[in-house]
């Protein structure tokens, strides 16, 4: 009975073995033929980077700014055995001969061998990284005041009035900005004050003073509500350039109701205009940088609201956001906006 049982053990074994075996076989050969990923790109004849964004499906091609944008040929080379087609003719590509139109995003589609297939698109611009933000292509300048450890906060993060916790918020990612060694939660700025829901500037401020943030209230008197928006943008878009290049960063309130709102959340732009629909109410934001592309400059900011909303990678979609500062004009014209809080730290790092 033992040798039966022993044999009845090894057979079962066997089985297994083999099921193994063919299993991992089979998972080697799925894998050898599984692949639609984009693994180079390049212009002929040329140095021009690129940025392969696999996370997001997404190329961005670093072309010099004389190029004709409009008329491209590439080099684009992808898994072993796949195709590379564009998505609105079905046209192949070819390499070095096909002309593509990259003023705009060009969407692919990336075939493998055994019929899988997987959508990219393909971006151009002069730096690597606008044009697939959705800011433009051409990059003429730029600063970022970003602390050395992750300071971003998410409003909700405090069961004391969860969905007015924005100026608290702000307040506790300003004091961690400029304290290296400073842990507030925003639990913890909504404690210096749950009497009242919706802070003003004031308490703001006196948050920042208690905590030993250097601050200021920089008063908007050259940039008066009472101008034409066309006017306030520019002087706003300058004072902003001018303070960032300072290393603060601003505290600002203002409308969500100005901010463009993106209504396809299904186009792959995932980091300018808002992600939600903003209410008429007051909202704070921190503006920490600025970028300005084709012309046009935008406010890289942390938006405190982030509640279900994140970028592929799964960080809020309120960090690292860029609003146009044709935007917040209407705000300080909306909001008869007199001044806006500035915060300075020794310990940026671009």
């Amino acid at each position: 009975m033992k040798t039966s049982i022993q044999k009845l053990l090894k057979g079962i074994c066997l089985v297994c073995c083999i099921g193994l075996i063919l299993t991992a076989c089979s998972d080697e050969e799925e894998g050898l033929f599984d692949g639609t990923d984009i693994t180079s790109v390049s212009v002929p004849g040329t140095d021009a980077g690129n940025n392969i964004d696999k996370n997001n499906q997404t190329i961005t091609v670093i072309l010099p700014e004389h190029t004709d944008f409009s008329n491209v040929k590439l080099n684009i080379n992808a898994s072993e055995g796949a195709t590379v087609s564009l998505e609105e003719t079905g046209e192949t590509i070819v390499n070095g001969e096909t002309s593509l139109d990259l003023t705009k995003g060009v969407k692919l589609i990336v075939t493998a061998q055994n019929s899988n297939r997987a959508h990219w698109v393909l971006y151009a611009d002069n730096n690597g990284y606008t044009s697939a933000y959705g800011l433009g292509k051409i990059l003429t300048d730029s600063k970022s005041n970003n602390a050395e450890r992750e300071v971003y906060l998410e409003q909700h993060n405090s069961t004391t009035f969860p969905n007015s916790n924005c100026a608290p918020t702000c307040a506790a990612m300003a004091i961690n900005w400029a304290n290296p060694r400073a842990q507030m939660t925003v639990e913890m700025a909504r404690s210096f004050n749950k009497d009242i829901e919706l802070w003003t500037d004031d308490i703001i401020v006196q948050c920042l003073a208690s905590y030993g943030t250097t601050h200021a209230v920089h008063d908007l008197d050259l940039i008066s509500w009472s101008l034409e928006v066309e006017e306030i943008t520019r002087g706003y878009g300058e004072l902003v350039k001018k303070l960032i290049d300072e290393g603060k960063i601003i505290i600002m309130s203002m409308r969500m109701q100005d901010i463009t709102y993106i209504h396809d959340q299904s186009v792959p732009v995932p980091h300018t205009n808002t992600y939600y629909k903003g209410a008429e109410g007051n909202h704070a934001i921190i503006i920490k940088g600025y970028r300005i592309v084709d012309g046009i400059t935008w406010a890289e900011v942390y938006d405190p609201w982030s509640q279900g909303y994140t970028y592929s990678d799964g960080t809020y979609k309120g960090k690292d956001r860029y609003y146009t500062i044709s935007d917040l004009a209407l705000s300080i014209k909306g909001r008869y906006l007199g001044s806006v809080i500035t915060v300075t730290s020794k310990t940026v790092t671009n």
